[in-house]
């Protein structure tokens, strides 16, 4: 929904501790009636229930492009923040039982890998690509010659997201206009939708998974725009079809499976077909969900892991991810990640 912020609660310190807000029932993903737009859209994940990481910011280790091709001494070139370390960056606590090859894109900042020094009560992610490079722009505001004398990088930005998007709708016409219109009001997001509209094949899948029955339009937009995109740009003649990515989508709304094996089910859509609730059933993928099934793998893991469980309610809370790790590594991933985290700080509780 779109959601409106009408009151800002402070407390004596004047610290924000509460927003009071109102929806527009008429703007639901997926069933927009009311036209609205929203200007930007904010990324977010709950620090209570975050776990805590690592980010290593990887970037050009030289500030021009040739470092040995004037008189100066190489190292003057050196680009300071060819490495910047953010500690304590919050992630989903889900990311504890991903495989370890999994890549990620945080807050469209960038496309990231876990570290080999990552463990599980220590994550560490580095960035292996940037989704914008400005490096093109910085050689062309670098002088002939650089000065001998090291100084501060200059930091040229490109063209902002909102600029590139603007600048691909300027040479849309009407009719192609019609389509983003419509894919807006589906809920989509506007790049997602200028996709679609460039996109025949994509946008076909999208139309045959929305043909398929109920499903929600902007996961099913989402994965296309994502996942089968990435599959296709490779591999032409993969086997994948818009109602199949549909009914993947309704497994994950239902919550019979969890993102994660969401992403192994549709690994195995892309390299035999088939139907996902097939596969779900004929690989044992379920997710659990059961209290009753959950609760004594933590309960062991705590025993077995005591003095982690002391150090936790020493002081170190860090170590929550830990046994979200764990959990999620003992059931291959299949638990369901919010039910986990709920278990695990109820029991790291006392």
């Amino acid at each position: 929904y779109v959601i409106a912020c009408d009151e800002v609660v402070r407390d004596a310190s004047g610290s924000v501790v509460e927003l009071r807000c109102t929806y527009d029932p008429a703007t639901k993903s997926g069933s927009d009636t009311s036209g609205r737009r929203v200007k930007g859209t904010i990324h977010w994940v709950s620090v209570e229930h975050a776990l805590d990481a690592e980010v290593r910011l990887y970037d050009r280790l030289f500030r021009v492009a040739n470092p040995d091709g004037g008189e100066e001494d190489f190292k003057s070139h050196l680009n300071p923040d060819s490495l910047v370390i953010v500690e304590g960056a919050k992630v989903e606590p889900s990311v504890a039982g991903d495989p370890t090859d999994t890549r990620y894109q945080f807050t469209r900042n960038g496309y990231f890998w876990r570290d080999s020094d990552s463990t599980p009560d220590r994550l560490v992610f580095n960035r292996i690509v940037t989704l914008r490079d400005s490096w093109a722009k910085q050689r062309e505001a670098e002088p002939e010659k650089a000065p001998a004398k090291r100084s501060a990088p200059v930091v040229t930005e490109g063209p902002s997201a909102e600029e590139l998007l603007a600048e691909r709708l300027d040479v849309l016409d009407a009719k192609a206009r019609v389509r983003y219109d419509a894919y807006l009001a589906e809920g989509l997001d506007a790049e997602v939708a200028i996709l679609f509209v460039e996109d025949d094949a994509l946008a076909q899948f999208f139309v045959d998974g929305l043909n398929a029955g109920p499903v929600d339009a902007v996961g099913l937009a989402n994965w296309i725009a994502n996942d089968v995109r990435r599959v296709l740009k490779d591999r032409p003649e993969a086997p994948l079809t818009g109602p199949a990515v549909a009914e993947l989508v309704n497994l994950i709304d239902a919550g019979t499976v969890s993102h994660r094996i969401a992403r192994d089910v549709f690994a195995r859509m892309a390299e035999s077909g088939g139907s996902p609730e097939a596969i779900v059933e004929a690989q044992g993928l379920k997710q659990v969900s059961d209290e009753g099934a959950l609760v004594p793998v933590i309960d062991a893991l705590m025993a077995e892991h005591a003095g982690k469980v002391a150090a936790y309610r020493a002081g170190k809370t860090g170590l929550k991810g830990f046994f979200i790790g764990q959990v999620m590594r003992q059931t291959g991933g299949k638990a369901n990640p919010q039910l986990v985290q709920r278990l695990v700080g109820e029991k790291l509780a006392g």
